[in-house]
């Protein structure tokens, strides 16, 4: 399963990156905005995003709205300090939501669980 970590804080991005190194099924590629984002969407076609909402470049939900639109089947997870956007995200597609500050785990987990790895 490709993973894509739209994320602009890169020690967040290496921290995932780190989490999800030891999941075999999982191929993973950053990006710290939309452009760069937009382009691995473009031409790698991930399965399956992890998406903050507060980018140098744009609104994660905007992007959000774009996969959603472009390529329905694509997961996307949203992973911000933002959680007052929790229900707002949902009703604009996002399959999950996850804060930043106190479900890191519960993140990893769903990833865990979507590339069919085992704990």
């Amino acid at each position: 399963m490709k993973l894509l970590i739209v994320e602009d804080s890169e020690l967040v991005a290496q921290r995932l990156c780190a989490t999800f190194a030891a999941i075999p099924t999982l191929a993973v590629a950053t990006a710290a905005g939309i452009g760069a984002a937009t382009e691995i969407l473009r031409f790698w076609q991930p399965q399956l995003v992890i998406l903050d909402i507060q980018l140098p470049d744009g609104s994660g939900l905007a992007l959000l709205r774009r996969i959603k639109l472009e390529r329905p089947a694509t997961q996307v997870l949203m992973f911000s300090n933002h959680a007052h956007l929790r229900q707002r995200c949902k009703r604009e597609g996002a399959d999950a939501f996850f804060d930043k500050g106190m479900e890191s785990d519960a993140l990893a987990a769903a990833v865990r669980n979507l590339s069919g790895a085992t704990a």
